[in-house]
């Protein structure tokens, strides 16, 4: 049987691989205490992964390949989120943190409202909200993380944006996430990593 794939495709699968890559790393840093996870990041980034997987997936028309970063995601935050959990790894609440879970919850209590785009697109903002937490924290200096496993994931999202350019059909949507918190908010955590590391 011979599987037919584009290059795209072919990219969607390598960014979800490296995604996966990222998450290893990521583990390997907080078992090490090199990275102190912000339970609002990843507990909203868990709540919400279903339904971001499964948005992105309907507005790649289905498309298993192109899909495959989000269905990666979506592990990569349980594990981590799970394995935080249990090991007693996540930092300490801030008051900054409560504001942005209960400003998350509100806004993704619209997607039962709404139709898979729109769905997708008020996700992403959540997802957004809720990287926040971990940006701002790592800006006033008490969260800690390493800069290695976020050139990964990064990397990922590139790849995946390039996989969606190429097989681009004339639908912006499915690249507002992969751009917002894929490289934006990804990026600004790995830049601010780099900055905390040089001070």
């Amino acid at each position: 049987m011979v599987i037919n794939i584009s290059i795209g495709e072919l990219l969607g699968i390598v960014s979800g691989i490296v995604l996966l890559v990222s998450a290893f790393f990521i583990l390997k840093q907080i078992k090490e205490g090199l990275s102190t996870p912000n339970l609002t990041t990843w507990m909203i980034g868990m709540l919400v992964g279903l339904i971001n997987a499964f948005s992105f997936y309907k507005i790649v028309q289905d498309n298993i390949y192109q899909g495959f970063i989000m269905f990666a995601s979506l592990i990569t935050l349980v594990i981590i989120f799970f394995y935080s959990l249990s090991r007693g790894k996540f930092a300490k609440l801030k008051t900054f943190d409560i504001v942005v879970l209960f400003l998350a919850i509100f806004v993704g209590v619209l997607w039962k409202f709404t139709d898979n785009y729109l769905t997708n697109f008020l996700v992403q903002i959540v997802i957004c909200i809720a990287n926040s937490a971990t940006i701002i924290g790592l800006w006033r200096g008490y969260l800690r993380e390493y800069y290695f496993s976020w050139i990964f994931a990064v990397s990922a999202y590139l790849i995946a944006i390039c996989g969606l350019a190429i097989d681009f059909k004339g639908d912006w949507l499915p690249f507002f996430g992969p751009i917002l918190n894929g490289v934006i908010c990804n990026g600004l955590v790995l830049i601010l990593s780099l900055k905390n590391k040089k001070s």
